[in-house]
């Protein structure tokens, strides 16, 4: 069964996230454990003739080292992914929608060193308690592992049943047309499925400019905001 949880922005625009299943966070984890092991197998084999009293300290680091800190280093430089998460496609994303950032793999990771050699099988017993996909590293990190093969749909992209209190921020919405909306939820598709960031600050700038206006707000964001606040406008007239 396929899990999902919505998000909503501070600008009380609601997001859907497909979850990673049990099934691929286990097999991504036996792939990158395998890949470890096949590490530590490599160098020993390699320094097999040469292991000894006086080196044996180096040889384990050369060999302990790079898998110790295996997934800090493959999540943070390669977008919340390491090898079992990319071939499984799923990655590390924060609950609130927004890209992880080094503190966030920090904690992620340090709990997962706890979490897999101290407290065995407690991060199991939270990841099936909780919600959201979150093992307990997830929890203190404030992140979760999505899928990123899910085709999204438009509707999806940002929700339309917008809450009865919804505030618009952008009254400018209203001069956009149903295929310029079209096209901004097509830009946050590509950019949910490739985060692609150029794109999506591309579509953020020429939306700012044809509308006149200027904000704060992050371009994801803002272009999600512009969304809701065309279809806020779009239900009054109907």
């Amino acid at each position: 069964m396929e899990h999902s949880f919505k998000i909503d922005t501070t600008q009380n625009v609601g997001i859907l996230f497909q979850l990673a299943s049990p099934g691929e966070r286990a097999l991504s984890w036996f792939i990158d454990f395998n890949l470890k092991l096949a590490w530590v197998l490599i160098v020993f084999e390699v320094f097999k003739h040469s292991y000894n009293e006086d080196n044996r300290f180096v040889i384990s680091a050369i060999a302990f080292l790079p898998i110790a800190f295996y997934n800090l280093l493959c999540e943070l430089f390669f977008n919340g992914q390491s090898l079992g998460k990319a071939i499984c496609k799923t990655r590390v994303m924060k609950i609130d929608g927004t890209q992880p950032a080094l503190s966030n793999f920090l904690l992620r990771w340090v709990f997962g060193l706890l979490e897999f050699n101290i407290f065995i099988g407690l991060g199991l017993i939270i990841y099936f308690w909780n919600n959201r996909g979150q093992r307990l590293g997830d929890i203190f990190a404030g992140t979760t592992v999505i899928k990123i093969n899910k085709e999204i749909t438009l509707e999806e992209t940002t929700a339309l049943d917008l809450p009865e209190n919804y505030q618009p921020t952008f009254p400018q919405a209203t001069n956009l047309s149903q295929r310029d909306v079209e096209v901004i939820k097509e830009g946050i598709i590509f950019y949910r499925k490739y985060q692609n960031y150029k794109v999506l600050n591309i579509l953020a700038h020429k939306i700012a400019g044809h509308l006149q206006v200027t904000t704060n707000l992050s371009q994801l964001d803002f272009l999600q905001v512009i969304v809701a606040d065309y279809n806020y406008y779009k239900q009054k007239e109907d």
